[in-house]
């Protein structure tokens, strides 16, 4: 289970609200989606920032020559794999609900 997934289920009691007021499911799907994405982004800000700020104290504790080159070919190349993987599961999250909304969780 994932987190968009735990979300949803905790959050029912907003999901009847909203669509109390006249809230369409594909909105609903949109904001989950959104909710998804933003704490990916989020989660790898701050992955990130801990890493820097942990890198020195590794270094010293492993005497290794260890450091990030955020420019390496291979660093940008790993990067777009990830996110062009990321994409693609967003698309097919959105193909699996909009070409078959049975298989959507229930709302």
């Amino acid at each position: 289970m994932n987190l968009s997934t735990a979300k949803y289920i905790n959050r029912s009691r907003e999901v009847g609200v909203r669509k109390t007021f006249g809230a369409s499911a594909k909105n609903l799907v949109w904001q989950f989606l959104g909710e998804s994405v933003l704490m990916a982004i989020i989660a790898h800000v701050v992955a990130m920032f801990l890493v820097e700020l942990s890198l020195p104290w590794i270094k010293m504790l492993g005497e290794l020559p260890i450091g990030l080159q955020y420019l390496n070919p291979l660093f940008i190349g790993f990067l777009v794999v990830v996110f062009f993987h990321d994409f693609l599961l967003f698309l097919h999250n959105l193909k699996n609900y909009f070409v078959h909304p049975n298989l959507a969780p229930p709302s």
